[in-house]
């Protein structure tokens, strides 16, 4: 990769036991999300700029996108916005990814049916899938957005599955393609 990587990370309780602190902070970290994103790509001086989201943060990453898209400076593109495993309510992911993917050159969700998370995160939603699940009548599909259904690439019964996307070869080759190239995904 070609450029250089900014990390954005919120505070997490960092267990399930403290989902709900964690969705909390993920809220209150959306305008913070926003000053970053807008520094980095006021400040950089990159033309093209990637971003790739986990779990919870897809929400302020999506949140924050929807307000800082419209002021992007008009020589500066997103280029991908790779949004991996969403801990997002499949409606409100639906309403947000529509409001953003006029900003990036792409849109990439990977979700996956073996996620263990999201299983339990739609548990806790009160059997809301998320938009990083597959239920069993299948991943949420959205006009513009690459779906991608990672369930395959995990089947270890004992794991987490949960970041499978930046776990396995396959996947981290095409997400490399993706930036690199712009190549969608098959």
């Amino acid at each position: 990769f070609d450029g250089a990587s900014f990390l954005y990370s919120w505070p997490s309780g960092g267990g399930v036991a403290s989902y709900g602190y964690d969705r909390e902070s993920a809220t209150q970290a959306v305008q913070y999300l926003q000053e970053f994103l807008t520094l980095a790509l006021e400040k950089s001086g990159a033309k093209s700029v990637s971003v790739i989201a986990h779990s919870m943060g897809n929400l302020p990453l999506l949140e924050a996108l929807r307000s800082v898209g419209p002021k992007l400076p008009p020589d500066v593109k997103l280029n991908e916005i790779i949004l991996a495993a969403p801990d997002v309510d499949r409606d409100v992911f639906a309403y947000l990814a529509a409001n953003i993917q006029q900003y990036g050159r792409g849109v990439t969700l990977y979700c996956s049916a073996t996620d263990r998370a999201m299983a339990v995160a739609r548990r806790v939603a009160g059997g809301v899938p998320r938009a990083g699940d597959v239920p069993p009548d299948g991943p949420i599909v959205l006009s513009g957005i690459d779906t991608i259904d990672v369930s395959q690439t995990s089947m270890d019964v004992l794991a987490l599955n949960h970041s499978v996307y930046a776990e396995n070869n396959a996947l981290l080759n095409d997400i490399a393609l993706l930036l690199r190239t712009g190549e969608r995904p098959p």
